[in-house]
């Protein structure tokens, strides 16, 4: 998203897209994926450890500076945080499932050609 552009519930897209709808999905199927010893797996990015290197809570669309590649990061760290903190809440209570995350690699998306040049 080479242009700031907002879900329909107001989250910046990239947030709403990578995280908020896949930690709803998750919330509302975790109960079945427990009782068959299921798992949950995240697509993350390495792109979590660029951009801000932090989630920007102060402004979680980036409505005051808006730039891809730091909206991207920050939604991919926003995975790996939830990914993390599940599974330590699902080993803490004894769950019957596991969280597991993972890297695919990098993949040729607008993103990359839309963002070189504002990757810090």
């Amino acid at each position: 998203m080479p242009e700031q552009q907002l879900t329909v519930d107001g989250f910046e897209s990239q947030l709403g897209v990578n995280h908020f709808g896949h930690f709803l999905l998750c919330g509302l199927l975790f109960e079945r994926i427990e009782q068959s010893g299921g798992r949950v797996v995240v697509v993350g990015s390495n792109a979590y450890k660029m951009g801000l290197k932090r989630i920007k809570f102060e402004d979680l669309n980036f409505d005051e500076s808006y730039t891809a590649w730091n909206s991207y990061a920050q939604s991919k760290l926003a995975q790996m945080m939830f990914a993390y903190e599940l599974q330590r809440r699902v080993e803490a209570d004894g769950k019957n499932a596991v969280v597991q995350v993972c890297h695919p690699g990098a993949s040729r998306t607008n993103l990359l050609n839309d963002t070189a040049s504002q990757h810090v």
